[in-house]
């Protein structure tokens, strides 16, 4: 009896040895198939992250792009705008000229502008010596000194008869013409004084004669009909003799 029990007892300390290396086995398992899970887990958590940042990516882009539409319509309006407005303001373009090529010509005008300027001002700096006045002033200054002075529009117009009876303006002179004609004398003195050691040697008078006898000598010449006097001598002398009668003895 005692032998059977101890059989029995073995038998059922073998069937718990059994049963627990089966439990083992089939907790290794389910440690292997649950180490697999966490590992697709975590594969599908990187790959929905990754989607997830696409998504977004896309979303930045979209509005990059709605952005860069919007800035670039707004670009092609203001440079629409731009060439309205050139063209409203008497610049000359093309239907289909582009911007930069209406800047380029922009900046073609503006250098042409820039050599205007350049002899305008020489012609201000003139003009302010003629009329007397302090240099730099400019046309404001000029403007000033014209209302300031006898010489106004009256006198402009003393001075375009003056030079009409002299023949050197058309009867119908414009106000401008007056002046760019006092400027062609101012350039005939200019020279002459430049020149006026030549001119006295040609006269057979001292160098520093002043303008009065070298006119009054000069006028001899002519009237006695004697040479030593150049056409253009002669042409400059009847320009400074023409600035003396017109009342600018003050740069003369």
């Amino acid at each position: 009896m005692h032998e059977g029990a101890a059989q029995a007892s073995s038998l059922i300390i073998q069937m718990l040895k059994d049963h627990g290396t089966n439990l083992l086995f089939k907790n290794q398992e389910l440690e292997a198939r649950n180490r697999k899970g966490e590992a697709e887990r975590l594969a599908l958590k990187d790959e929905n992250d990754s989607l997830h940042s696409l998504l977004t990516q896309e979303k930045d882009l979209k509005e990059r792009i709605n952005l860069l539409s919007l800035q670039l319509q707004q670009k092609t309006n203001e440079e629409e705008e731009i060439l309205k407005l050139m063209r409203e303001r008497g610049i000359k373009l093309h239907a289909h000229t582009s911007l930069s090529e209406a800047v380029a010509q922009l900046f073609d005008i503006h250098r042409g502008l820039i050599e205007k300027n350049k002899e305008l001002q020489t012609t201000v700096i003139r003009i302010e010596k003629m009329l007397g006045i302090e240099k730099g002033k400019g046309c404001d200054g000029i403007l000033t000194a014209i209302k300031a002075t006898t010489f106004t529009s009256n006198k402009l117009k003393e001075l375009g008869d003056k030079l009409v009876a002299n023949k050197l303006l058309q009867a119908h002179y414009t106000p401008n013409e007056v002046l760019e004609k006092l400027n062609s004398l101012l350039n005939d003195y200019l020279e002459f004084k430049k020149n006026q050691p030549i001119f006295c040697k040609e006269l057979g008078i001292k160098s520093d004669s002043n303008v009065e006898t070298i006119i009054k000598k000069m006028q001899e010449k002519v009237s006695h009909k004697k040479s030593g006097i150049s056409a253009h001598f002669s042409r400059l002398g009847r320009s400074t003799l023409c600035l003396l009668s017109l009342g600018f003895a003050n740069i003369v």
